[in-house]
């Protein structure tokens, strides 16, 4: 346990404020009442207002002690140094459904909000009275005024310079109520059926609409009313949207970017586009966008940009998507959630994501993602194809038809405490399966091959057999998996902590570290009687096992040697032919080796130092290093596994690279970009095919890329590399360290607990390590975040 720990740690890393992905997720969690349905920006200061629904446990409208939470108002301000929310006012009444407050702006009071509550019912019609009531944002005490709905309730107020408007909900009919300033004259519509839900919007000559979702007891229509102070209300057209196959309580959002409008339904697995046509006289075609990943259901649309919209699924996964493209292309990054999306608002440069409904007390939880826009793609790139998350390695098998590629995910520990919990949105290890190609897309029908109940050892070093067999090391055992029985057939148990398996002919070959002795061994075992240990270098890391024409049998391993020092170590293990006798030879190698891979005929290795950042190319017919040569990257940005093609090795990067090298004279020919962290992959004729297991600042990724093929180009300079900071030893029992090679100089460090608070500072300068210490800084177990300089952090835990 003690090692998976630590290999977390080198796999988390720190995190880096970056420009990569389109959305980065943010440190900051806030934490609010429960049922968070509304998030409204301040556009006079920044400021940031929650509403919460609350809890009504018995749907009686009024607030009872024990099980009930009153609605409430909450503020965070972004540019703040504290990251905590405030409770500004609790309401006596409940939120009318859906709750859309409005934003307005007064001459004097400046920005106010108007707040709708629920009517009573009685027998399913509306009795009493429901009251608007408008806020000054900045005074959230301070009431500008309130207006009374008799047998009714409001669910839509707004104003400008020339009218007001009112969407109101009765006992017999509806009501669209538009009131000109100039004149006092009031005109209003009546809509046959009962509003579900609504949008507002404006066209490009800035006319304003309102349409609203209505059920008139047999069809649920999508209707378009137009609105201006002299005519008032005009229906335009109604869409059945039972031509969708969706009933009265199908909606689960409807969303507007201004020109369109974006429906999800609770029924299906797409997003549905209606624009208005030119004429205004109908939609255009209706546009059904498939927003399918793993088969579950929408909840929530966000349009954010022109050709970028947010989709929360019920998965806990947030898809970042073009709804304009044709509908199986435009899908261009996930990210996972600890809990459901059931609401999104976006300022322009943050997303602020609130967890669903629920009846747990004080539970609502916001998620914040920047917002960039800038994805960091190659134009070589031609393809996207999305596993389980945090995938590490990538297996071509099949014949034909039956050819898949198979990649194993790591799937997502949050608190990284070796236990999956679902419902805090962790996910287990996974298989994927992968169709292939060769018409236009090379990569399609990414499926869920099994999910596994076990942890996977990271890095993954390890193969899959000509019977489909993968070995997958986990803690101190071997599962094997086979790919089309989709099943674990069997189990070994190694004894010690297995860093890398390779299943070679019959012969099953691991890389296993003893934690209690500190020592390393390779271990080939044939069946009980053919079983033998031999040690090599300290922390083995990655071997192969082969035959050529120089050996009967052997065995290369690198190891990672001690973390921070340069002492990993080649060892090469042969066998004799005739006597059977075995050597094992020792080459100096680096720092912190990562991988060895061979090419197709055995006749050169290369080895692969992630922590001094070179290649070795070793020659296995004459057992000797032939080349080193380095890599250009540098920090923890290092190079993490190669494949030969050809006359060149191709590296993947934790610096946002796949790096090209001529393997005979160590020269740099090509590069790509990806987007953050890559370890796996496999090369063809035509296309690399990559597992982008991390996004640049260390979130969970779930992408396999694929490039066109060859990635050569004039490379002159250095490739880009990527600072992290990570914490070491992790998890932190008392000592520890903040290590970068970019900690030099003073850094003003704060600390904070997993409520958002800061529970401890400190200010000094470095040389690249910060040493610390839990006790001294008062922090007990739990989990944290360390900010650096107020723009880098990363997150720990510390166990007592």
């Amino acid at each position: 346990m003690k090692k998976y720990a630590f290999i977390l740690a080198l796999f988390i890393g720190g995190y880096a404020i970056s420009n990569a992905s389109i959305l980065t997720k943010n440190e900051v969690e806030l934490e609010v009442g429960s049922n968070p349905v509304s998030i409204i920006e301040d556009p006079s200061d920044g400021m940031i207002h929650i509403f919460c629904a609350g809890i009504d446990a018995n749907d009686n409208n009024e607030y009872d002690e024990g099980e009930d939470e009153k609605p409430s108002w909450w503020t965070y301000n972004p540019a703040g140094s504290s990251i905590e929310t405030m409770m500004v006012k609790e309401f006596d009444n409940y939120f009318v459904s859906p709750f859309k407050p409005s934003v307005l702006t007064y001459p004097a009071w400046g920005t106010a909000f108007s707040i709708y509550f629920k009517s009573n019912t009685n027998n399913g019609e509306f009795i009493g009275v429901t009251e608007n009531i408008i806020y000054q944002a900045s005074s959230t005490n301070q009431l500008l005024s309130s207006d009374f709905v008799f047998e009714g309730e409001l669910i839509y107020y707004n104003e400008n310079d020339s009218y007001s408007i009112s969407l109101i909900r009765k006992n017999v009919v509806d009501v669209i109520s538009v009131r000109n300033k100039e004149t006092d004259v009031v005109k209003e519509t009546y809509i046959e059926g009962d509003v579900i839900d609504f949008v507002t919007f404006s066209d490009e000559e800035e006319n304003k609409y309102l349409a609203p979702v209505i059920f008139d007891g047999e069809k649920t229509k999508l209707v378009v009313f137009d609105i201006s102070p002299d005519v008032g209300v005009e229906m335009l057209f109604e869409y059945d949207l039972g031509l969708l196959g969706v009933n009265n309580d199908s909606v689960a959002s409807i969303t507007s970017d201004g020109k369109s409008i974006f429906i999800t339904f609770k029924s299906n697995l797409y997003v549905s586009v209606f624009t208005l046509n030119e004429k205004k006289t109908g939609f255009l075609l209706p546009h059904f966008k498939p927003v399918e990943i793993e088969r579950t259901k929408n909840i929530f649309t966000l349009p954010i940009d022109e050709n970028i919209h947010l989709v929360s699924k019920a998965s806990k996964d947030l898809v970042v998507v073009n709804l304009f493209t044709i509908p199986d292309n435009g899908q261009i990054e996930m990210h996972h959630s600890k809990f459901d999306i059931g609401y999104m608002y976006s300022t322009g440069e943050q997303v602020y994501c609130a967890n669903t409904t629920s009846n747990e007390k004080k539970v609502g939880r916001i998620s914040i993602y920047d917002f960039t826009n800038e994805p960091n793609k190659d134009l070589a790139q031609i393809d996207m194809a999305y596993a389980g998350f945090q995938p590490l390695d990538f297996f071509p098998y099949g014949m034909y038809l039956n050819f898949r590629y198979y990649t194993v995910c790591l799937g997502i520990d949050y608190n990284y405490d070796g236990i999956i919990k679902e419902e805090e949105g962790d996910l287990p290890p996974s298989i994927w399966a992968t169709e292939a190609n060769d018409f236009g897309y090379r990569l399609e029908y990414t499926t869920l091959n099994n999910t596994l109940d076990f942890p996977i050892n990271f890095p993954l070093n390890t193969n899959i057999s000509t019977y489909g067999d993968i070995p997958l090391p986990s803690g101190n055992a071997v599962h094997f998996y086979n790919v089309e029985d989709m099943a674990v057939y069997n189990t070994f148990d190694a004894g010690m902590y297995v860093a890398s398996v390779d299943d070679y002919a019959s012969y099953l070959v691991m890389g296993l570290r003893d934690y209690e002795t500190g020592k390393s061994y390779v271990r080939i075992r044939k069946d009980e009687i053919r079983d033998f240990s031999i040690e090599v270098a300290k922390n083995v890391s990655d071997l192969i096992a082969y035959s050529n024409e120089a050996s009967n049998f052997s065995v290369l391993s690198v190891s990672e040697g001690t973390f921070g020092q340069s002492d990993a170590k080649i060892n090469l293990i042969m066998s004799d032919p005739i006597t059977g006798e075995k050597t094992n030879t020792e080459f100096e190698a680096g720092a912190m080796g990562s991988a060895v891979v061979a090419n197709s005929d055995y006749s050169k290795a290369a080895i692969v130092m992630n922590g001094s950042h070179e290649i070795h190319i070793f020659d296995l017919n004459t057992n000797e290093i032939t080349l080193t040569f380095p890599t250009g990257t540098s920090g923890y940005g290092g190079p993490r596994d190669a494949k030969f093609y050809n006359d060149k090795l191709y590296v993947t990067t934790y610096s946002n690279n796949i790096l090209v090298f001529d393997y005979s004279t160590g020269k740099l020919i090509g590069s790509t970009v990806i987007d953050g962290n890559s370890e796996g992959f496999v090369i063809e004729k035509r296309y690399i095919l990559v597992t982008n297991n991390q996004y640049s600042n260390n979130q969970p990724n779930n992408r396999i890329a694929t490039f066109g093929h060859p990635l050569v180009t004039n490379v002159e300079t250095t490739t880009p590399t990527q600072q992290t900071i990570r914490v070491y030893p992790h998890p932190v029992s008392n000592d520890f360290h903040l290590v970068s090679d970019d900690l030099a100089g003073t850094n003003d460090i704060a600390i904070i607990n997993s409520q958002g608070k800061i529970v401890a500072t400190h200010s000094g300068s470095s040389n690249g390590a910060i040493a610390l210490n839990a006790d001294a800084l008062g922090l007990i177990s739990g989990n944290y975040t360390v900010v650096i300089n107020g723009t880098r952090a990363v997150r720990f835990v510390v166990i007592k």
